[in-house]
């Protein structure tokens, strides 16, 4: 169960992104976030995968807190990105987690190559 209890964000510039979201979302139910620019459905999305921290509230996924990216969490950014605080190779490696490390490295390597 992934579980968001009145998350809220505020950035350093004082803009309130979100404020006290709550929902609980069931394994395997599909569910749509939608609003206009600007309301908080990325910070929502970004919060959830643990790639920015809430500044109220909490988000647990088994009631275990997500506060980094996670395993068993996957976003699809709108445009290409990569995760700052990873090298370029353990960005292309990233969804290779649960290959063994020799393994992974060499598709990274393979991937580079090309």
């Amino acid at each position: 169960m992934l579980a968001l209890k009145a998350v809220g964000k505020t950035y350093p510039n004082g803009v309130h992104a979100l404020e006290r979201f709550s929902a609980e979302i069931a394994p395997g139910e599909i569910i749509a976030i939608i609003g206009g620019s600007g309301c908080g459905k990325s910070t929502l999305l970004r919060a959830i995968a643990g790639l920015d921290r809430a500044s109220t509230g909490s988000v647990t996924l088994d009631n275990a807190v997500i506060s980094s990216p996670h395993a068993k969490i996957g976003i699809i950014f709108q445009e290409p990105r990569l995760l700052p605080w990873l090298s370029v190779a353990d960005n292309i490696g990233f969804g290779l987690a649960d290959l063994p490390a020799e393994a992974r490295r060499a598709r990274v390597v393979a991937a580079l190559a090309r």
